[in-house]
């Protein structure tokens, strides 16, 4: 059985006092001369130490709370699959016969056209022979007391369970990657980025299609 983890969050009163205050000062700081430069440079490594510090305090904290996620996560998909798994059984067993009950119907459905396609033409040609040999009232009383033939409606016995319904999606499978649109692929966004971080502008020369530039930011680290 895996034992369940409580933890106490730590007091961060102190750090998140300070931390404020360096962002209420940082916010307010104007950066307009190389003096405002440097200040500003300060505080971005008082940043780094204010996180720092932050890190080291809840860090241990919150990796107790990912190893007991992990791990009650994992007691949970072994509690649940078993059951996942007998579901998707259970409802194949229950699509096959669908689909059986379908080619059923359709079968005895096809069967019940035929028949009745056959009572019609012989009615229409038992009218026509009654007509030719000049029995037209004969052929009227026979048309009149004989029906024409009604294609019964086969039935399906899947029964309408309540809670359960049968949902219908589509899927697909890639037969001709070439015969794809163009407006269906997409851009290698991870292998763009890795060239154009090995080649900069010249990445442009590489791949056609796209334009190269760069972003500047303030990288700060205490030495």
């Amino acid at each position: 059985m895996t034992e369940l983890v409580s933890y106490k969050a730590p007091d961060t009163t102190a750090i998140e006092t300070e931390a404020n205050e360096i962002v209420a000062r940082a916010d307010a700081f104007i950066v307009d001369s190389g003096a405002s430069y440097e200040i500003a440079g300060k505080m971005l490594l008082a940043f780094k130490d204010v996180v720092r510090r932050i890190k080291e305090t809840l860090d241990p904290v919150v990796s107790k709370a990912h190893e007991a996620h992990k791990a009650l996560t994992k007691l949970r998909n072994e509690r649940t699959e078993p059951f996942n798994q007998a579901e998707e059984r259970l409802k194949q067993k229950m699509i096959s016969w669908q689909h059986q009950e379908q080619e059923r119907v359709r079968r005895e459905q096809a069967a019940a056209a035929r028949k009745a396609a056959e009572e019609q033409a012989k009615r229409d040609r038992e009218e026509a022979e009654l007509r030719a040999a000049g029995l037209d009232n004969a052929a009227d009383t026979f048309v009149a007391e004989v029906p024409k033939p009604i294609v019964p409606v086969v039935q399906s016995e899947v029964p309408k369970v309540k809670g359960i319904s049968t949902r219908r999606t589509w899927d697909y499978e890639i037969t001709d990657d070439s015969a794809l649109p163009r407006s269906y692929l997409i851009p290698d966004a991870k292998a763009i980025a890795d060239a154009v971080e090995s080649l900069g502008k010249r990445a442009e020369e590489t791949i056609p299609g796209i334009r190269v530039f760069a972003r500047e930011t303030i990288v700060g680290r205490r030495r």
